[in-house]
């Protein structure tokens, strides 16, 4: 299990596996049915929040092994506080692994 946090006022964590490990540099690897939670830290509640069903996806584009960067985009939907569903298309990250 990985998981992703970017950290500002907003934050947004992903929650995934993956099925190879990272190990060298490597490109264009997916995770199926990640957890998705976006939440703001003014005011502690999730703004957007995906569901285990929700088909939620996540591409490593590129991995880094000497720097321990990745880049890659997710999508998949989510949902408002008030249960509302949105779609993400074409989000975007870029993230330091700690080794």
């Amino acid at each position: 299990m990985v998981h992703l946090r970017v950290r500002r006022t907003r934050v947004s964590s992903f929650l995934f596996f993956l099925n190879e490990a990272l190990d060298r540099d490597k490109i264009n690897i997916s995770a199926e049915n990640i957890a998705l939670y976006y939440y703001d830290k003014v005011k502690p509640s999730y703004v957007l929040i995906s569901r285990p069903d929700g088909g939620s996806s996540l591409i490593i584009e590129k991995y880094v092994h000497a720097t321990g960067f990745a880049t890659g985009s997710f999508s998949g939907d989510v949902y408002t506080e008030n249960g509302l569903r949105k779609l993400i298309n074409g989000g975007r990250f870029s993230i330091r692994f700690n080794k």
